[in-house]
């Protein structure tokens, strides 16, 4: 009876100790861990709208800026330090939309701004980094959207280009101060020329 009851105990053991296994292995990710590795392709469309807005108000909040140092010359060609971008638009864009973005900073590199912070959508809060080039094409800004980073998540390619395509579409739309004749992106600092439009 006793050798029975032992057998009968060892079996139980075994199957719960097979249970916990295959639990431990087939419990799925924390959402929190799916989601630094990839995005929905909803929220990954949400995040691209909020973005195509900001950069839209960014090029507007640089051309009403840069145009008001502009009035009564012919031209405006000077250099621009980060601190000095910073005050001028990346402070204006956090009033305008504090809302949605917060802790927003920009940085600038040969070629390229890299802009980020974080950005609200819903109940969820997502870090978000840009990598954009910005040159003088035509008389108006355009931009060439380098990468796109979402917490862990790299935006594709093919949406990163299309995001580029719709804000070089509208940034043609707008209607702006200053034509640019010439963005340069250095080291910490940029060199602009542009004159009114008027």
């Amino acid at each position: 009876m006793r050798r029975s009851l032992s057998r009968f105990c060892a079996v139980i053991l075994v199957l719960v100790t097979w249970r916990a296994d295959l639990c431990a292995e087939t419990t799925p990710a924390p959402i929190s861990d799916l989601e630094s590795a990839a995005l929905s392709i909803e929220a990954e469309w949400q995040v691209s709208q909020q973005l195509e807005a900001l950069l839209l108000s960014f090029v507007q909040v640089f051309d009403e800026q840069l145009s008001l140092e502009a009035a009564g010359k012919k031209e405006l060609s000077r250099r621009y330090t980060e601190q000095e971008l910073r005050d001028l638009v990346v402070r204006r864009l956090q009033e305008r939309f504090y809302d949605r973005i917060s802790d927003l900073d920009l940085n600038i590199h040969p070629d390229r701004l890299v802009a980020f912070g974080n950005l609200r959508m819903e109940s969820r809060k997502y870090r978000v980094e840009i990598q954009l080039g910005l040159d003088a094409v035509n008389d108006r800004p355009y931009t060439e959207i380098h990468q796109v980073r979402i917490e862990s998540y790299t935006l594709s390619q093919q949406n990163r280009e299309l995001l580029q395509a719709r804000v070089n579409g509208q940034i043609q739309r707008l209607r702006l101060s200053l034509k640019m004749k010439e963005i340069s992106l250095k080291e910490g600092w940029a060199f602009i020329t542009a004159t009114l439009t008027g």
